[in-house]
Order: structure tokens, then C-alpha cells, then sequence
């Protein structure tokens, strides 16, 4: 239950830049750097806007104007359109709650708000994380924050990753060594590691030397070999091998467990169902679909987060979609966020 960070993307909304690539604005400049996209290309409600600051103000170029993102007049700030969500640096679906970095780094929360799970700090955080009924978060100074349904506190320190479970949270300390807090925590096992996520219950890691192990009550037991990243879920847990394919194990009532064939750039596993990202950018999902969780939407996309019955994920242009269980508005972000 854990959301890949997109920060070395390149972002312009309703123009999707991939790295290494993009489009030219008016004036001949080549790509926009994401550090361009501030001041007044920052709307008020935090979505990013189309094209990028030229002479202090924003321009747009003929990609946005096609498709109908900018303003007749082009020294005037071009909105978001009609596009199938907002935009933001990274996503996250929790139980019945999501959240997202916006694009000025703050954090916005939607859904079931109860116990404070969608009432997020202010500031600017690096990533965030959504869990069962909580939230947690590092913060632009690497120290971890959580909010919501949570009965302890993030331990002191820096932090270089955070992933919040169901009902507890576990994060990546800056010597690279585990803490894990919250109702039901396990210790996390010694020893540096390059990955964490903490699931329900159950929590998994990736070592130093790319072996993953597993901890908590009843944690179904990882297998060998080297792999690239891996994210717990309900009882399952599911990890992309060296090879780019996926490898899943624990509880597979509901096929959660069993993955397709192929390769794949990123997964997230949810409370009984997993997604991923194919090497094509489009998406595949496999375990429990009463809600509709693991019917994904056509398209590419660079990010990928499976929640409690619901999932979201960032398509290329950047934009937030989410499908699944939406009875307490989970699955229907804000606009703006």
C-alpha cells in the first residue's frame, strides 16, 4: 500500500513531458524544468497550469491550446480544462480515503474523513502515503508526520521513505534502517534496506543486497532471490523480480496472489487486489473486483496505488483517475485538489 514519488518528472499539464523530452514554448526555449513551475503558474487552488512562466508571466504553447487548456489570451494563465482529473506529483488510495502531493508540495486528502484522515498538515511534504483510517507523510525537512486514526507518533529523525498500513506505519531511516510504529507494529528486522511498505498487519522490505523479508503477525514468508522494489497488501504481498516480472505470495482467495505474465514498471498491492504498471505505461489489475477496484481505466500512466477497494493512479499528462469503491467520495478527487 504504497505510492511510487515522481519528483525527476518533468511536468506541464495538458502537455505531459517525459524525461529527456518535451515541448518548446513560444519564445524557443526547449523543455520546461519542473523548477520553472512556480509563482504564477501555480493556481490558487495548488493544480498546476498549462505551459510555463515567459517574461513573468505563463505562456501556451500550440500542444495546449489544441486541446483546449488555454486561455484566448495567451499572457493570461491557462486552466486545467476538462481533463479526467487534477493534477499533482504523486497519488496514494488508503482504506476508504486518498491523498496526493499537489504540485506546490502541499497535501490534499478526500473521502471518508473520520478520525481526521483527510485533514492533512500544512506545509510542503516530499511524499505521502495513505493507510487504513490515517495518513503519513515526510515533510520538506525529511522529518515524518501522520494524521488521522493513529495510536502512536512517527519516531524523531529523517526520513528517506514512508509507508503508512492499516493500522500502523513504517518509514526509511536516513542510516537506511527500519522503524515501524502504530497498533500492531512489528519490529522491523535489522540491518539496512533500500525499500519499505507496510501493509495490513503485515509489513515487507527490500535488504541492502535486494532479498526481501517480511514481518508482523502470520506475514506469509517472501521468496528468493533479487528484486526491485515491493509493496504489502492485505495479507499478500506482491515484488517486481530483477527481471521486471512479479512475483506475489500470502493469500490469493480472491487471486490478489497471482499475477499476470510479463514485465512491469511499478505495482501496488491492495487489501485484496493488485495493480500494475505494464512496460507499455497501460495498466493491469488482478484480485477482488466487486467494486470495480481492479478494472482500471484505458491509457498510460506513470503511477500506480492500490487501496482498501478503490484505486488511483497519475496518467501520463500527470492527472489523477481513480475507479473502484466510491461511497465516501474516495474515488473522486477534487478540482481543484
Amino acid at each position: 500500500m504504497q505510492a511510487p514519488t515522481l519528483a525527476a518528472l518533468a511536468l506541464v499539464a495538458g502537455c505531459a513531458v517525459e524525461p529527456g523530452g518535451g515541448e518548446s514554448g513560444p519564445d524557443g526555449r526547449g523543455p520546461i524544468d519542473p523548477s520553472e513551475l512556480s509563482g504564477s503558474c501555480i493556481g490558487e487552488g495548488g493544480e498546476l497550469l498549462c505551459g510555463g512562466p515567459s517574461d513573468g508571466t505563463c505562456f501556451c504553447d500550440a500542444d495546449c491550446e489544441a486541446s483546449g487548456d488555454c486561455c484566448a489570451d495567451k499572457q493570461a494563465v491557462c486552466g486545467e480544462g476538462d481533463g479526467p482529473g487534477p493534477v499533482a506529483l504523486e497519488v496514494t488510495a488508503g482504506g476508504e480515503h486518498s491523498c496526493a502531493v499537489r504540485p506546490d508540495r502541499t497535501v490534499s486528502c478526500w473521502g471518508e474523513g473520520a478520525g481526521g484522515r483527510t485533514a492533512a498538515p500544512d506545509g510542503p511534504f516530499l511524499e505521502v502515503s495513505a493507510g487504513g483510517a490515517h495518513a503519513c507523510g515526510i515533510r520538506a525537512d525529511t522529518t515524518a508526520a501522520c494524521w488521522g486514526e493513529m495510536s502512536a507518533s512517527p519516531p524523531a529523525g529523517s526520513f528517506l521513505a514512508i509507508s503508512a498500513g492499516g493500522a500502523h506505519a513504517c518509514g526509511r531511516l536516513a542510516d537506511q534502517t527500519l522503524a515501524c510504529w502504530g497498533e500492531g507494529a512489528a519490529a522491523p528486522p535489522a540491518g539496512a534496506f533500500l525499500d519499505v511498505s507496510a501493509g495490513v498487519g503485515i509489513s515487507c522490505g527490500r535488504r541492502a543486497d535486494t532479498t526481501l523479508a517480511c514481518w508482523g503477525a502470520g506475514a506469509p514468508t517472501p521468496p528468493d532471490g533479487s528484486f526491485v522494489d515491493v509493496s504489502a497488501g492485505g495479507g499478500h504481498a506482491c515484488a517486481r523480480r530483477a527481471d521486471l516480472t512479479v512475483a506475489c505470495w500470502g493469500e490469493d482467495g480472491s487471486g490478489q496472489a497471482s499475477p499476470p505474465a510479463g514485465t512491469f514498471l511499478a505495482l501496488s498491492a491492495g487489501y485484496d487486489h493488485t495493480c500494475a504498471i505494464r512496460s507499455d505505461r497501460t495498466l493491469a489489475c488482478w484480485g477482488a473486483d466487486d467494486r470495480g477496484q481492479a478494472s482500471p481505466p484505458a491509457g498510460t500512466f506513470l503511477a500506480v496505488s492500490a487501496g482498501g477497494a478503490h484505486t488511483c493512479a497519475l496518467a501520463s499528462d500527470m492527472r489523477i483517475t481513480c475507479w473502484g469503491d466510491d461511497a465516501s467520495a474516495q474515488a473522486s478527487p477534487p478540482r481543484p485538489l
